[in-house]
């Protein structure tokens, strides 16, 4: 009566239940009243990722409430004899939450990109199973533990697939997902090109580009495929420039700004119109970090597509 009312109950592993059953069945409500209510008994460390440890062993022991309240239905206790079709489905709900860093909700793995090499690891996500068992339900090896392939140290001048890395076996049998691309160090853009168009087909094909400030979607085309009427912004050596249909072209020279050249990422997004579809191309000797934050600066609704 208590909990219907929105008043404190004693707490004990009936009135625990009750009230976890008497909670809403959304999930974000139900991990509240989880939170809310259950302090972790559970003291072994559990074998996921410590920012998941707690709020796992929060559940597990609303888990282990629930359990003994279908046990003591099973005994005859009349309340929760009646209740029991809700016991049970509280208990289902519970085993759907799955926690995971909220930060990368639309990414599966990050790929990590330097000069010498590709890693990649899959976002840890876990769940705690209707026996109160928590169970890893992404792929392994969990980022930031990851798989590394080496890239050879010497390329040729064309850009072009890198040969053998899409055959290595860990990328063959990598498992399909949204793929965000990082960057470990300097790294030139025509690296980038090379290696987005080697994993082309492959389970590891990249839907995301991972910057400093966040993410961004990112679909790569060729030449070709550009569409007639897109703005395109191009990164050189020197600075930016905007070409629009026509032929019309801006040039954004670098600034000196406190002894340092920067790239002028305000005058670019003062110069670009603010509707209609925008592509970005960057020289390939470009630090490809400059690609990919000007690619968060100017992408629409969080996407941008990108020349190869």
């Amino acid at each position: 009566l208590a909990a219907l009312e929105g008043r404190p109950a004693a707490h004990g592993p009936r009135n625990d239940a009750i009230a976890l059953v008497l909670a809403p069945t959304e999930l974000p409500a139900l991990r509240a009243s989880v939170r809310d209510r259950f302090e972790p008994v559970i003291d072994s460390t559990l074998e996921i990722t410590p920012e998941h440890a707690n709020e796992a062993r929060r559940i597990i022991t609303a888990m282990q409430a629930l359990r003994g309240a279908l046990r003591a239905a099973e005994q005859g206790d009349p309340l929760l004899s009646l209740i029991r079709p809700r016991i049970e489905a509280v208990r289902a709900r519970l085993a759907e939450i799955v926690l995971s860093d909220a930060s990368l909700d639309d990414v599966d793995a990050i790929l990590t990109l330097s000069r010498t090499g590709l890693a990649f690891g899959y976002v840890a996500r876990t769940r705690v199973t209707v026996e109160a068992r928590p169970e890893l339900v992404s792929a392994s090896p969990s980022w930031p533990t990851a798989t590394t392939v080496a890239i050879p140290a010497e390329l040729p001048p064309v850009v072009r697939p890198i040969e053998g890395l899409a055959a290595q076996p860990a990328i063959t049998g990598a498992r399909a997902g949204r793929v965000a691309l990082r960057l470990e160090g300097e790294v030139p853009a025509h690296l980038v090109a090379r290696v987005v168009r080697t994993l082309e087909g492959t389970p590891l094909a990249i839907t995301h580009l991972m910057t400093r400030e966040g993410r961004v979607r990112a679909t790569f085309v060729r030449e070709d495929a550009v569409p007639a009427d897109a703005v395109r912004v191009a990164i050189r050596p020197g600075g930016y420039a905007i070409e629009r249909r026509g032929g019309r072209r801006d040039d954004l020279p670098r600034l000196r700004v406190d002894g340092h050249w920067r790239f002028d990422r305000e005058g670019l997004l003062r110069g670009l119109p603010p509707t209609g579809t925008r592509v970005l191309s960057a020289n390939g000797a470009t630090p490809a970090m400059e690609l990919l934050e000007t690619a968060r600066v100017i992408a629409v609704d969080g996407a941008i597509t990108i020349v190869l």
